[in-house]
């Protein structure tokens, strides 16, 4: 059985976010209406925030 395709295709969940926040940092990431008021995270923002969590 050949591993290594398997072990080359393995990414960090926060290798996605911060490789998005480098690329495309002042996208939406995230959006959501809340009182037909617009809320939205964009990548930068949402790759700062997720962080701080381990912090």
């Amino acid at each position: 059985m050949d591993t290594s395709r398997n072990i080359i295709n393995r990414v960090a969940m926060g290798d996605v976010f911060r490789r998005k926040a480098a690329t495309s940092p002042n996208l939406d990431a995230i959006v959501e209406y809340r009182n037909n008021e617009r809320l939205a995270y964009t990548h930068l923002a949402l790759n700062k925030a997720l962080n701080k969590v381990d912090q």
